[in-house]
């Protein structure tokens, strides 16, 4: 997606490029593994098994996001983000504390969709953190169980990013 934006929309492309020094992909990867670290490290003293991967929101991603939901680029508040899969509900909840130990959350980025799942059933904490200099993170936290839903059940990214989904998909 991102080579087709950057040749079909390179305007819009460079907006966003400029906000990113496209050649430091390498130090976007060091950021988030740096903020992946530290919070495993924490993980690991409370006695508390995840695993937590980080990703970089991908150029398209962030424009789509932009126009759709018409904000600015400053008001996407996942551009970086981790998700963090643990063993039990109680261990979501104390994850989140040791997150919010760790970092200032962002006020009214708190989002508990496991006490109030969404419709479609995506189970998750979502909380939005500054980190170091200011920059912030998006951070999911859910079990393995949330997760294999949000992955592979009807929470899945297909029953609610696809406009064309075929009926027998919608049947099941």
């Amino acid at each position: 997606e991102d080579l087709s934006f950057k040749i079909l929309q390179p305007d819009e492309y460079d907006k966003i490029a400029r906000r990113f020094d496209v050649d430091e992909k390498k130090n976007r990867d060091k950021y988030i593994q740096k903020t992946k670290n530290l919070l495993l490290k924490k993980a690991k003293e409370y006695d508390i098994d995840c695993q937590v991967d980080g990703r970089f929101k991908h150029f398209y991603s962030i424009y789509a996001k932009m126009k759709d939901k018409k904000k600015n680029f400053d008001d996407i508040g996942d551009v970086f983000a981790l998700r963090v899969v643990v063993g039990n509900l109680d261990d979501c909840y104390r994850t989140l504390g040791i997150i919010h130990s760790l970092w200032k959350p962002k006020q009214r980025r708190i989002k508990d969709y496991i006490a109030t799942p969404k419709l479609n059933g995506y189970r998750s904490i979502h909380t939005t953190i500054f980190v170091g200099d200011g920059s912030i993170i998006e951070i999911q936290i859910r079990t393995r169980e949330m997760h294999h839903e949000a992955e592979y059940g009807i929470a899945s990214h297909i029953s609610y990013k696809e406009k064309n989904i075929p009926d027998w998909v919608k049947k099941l």
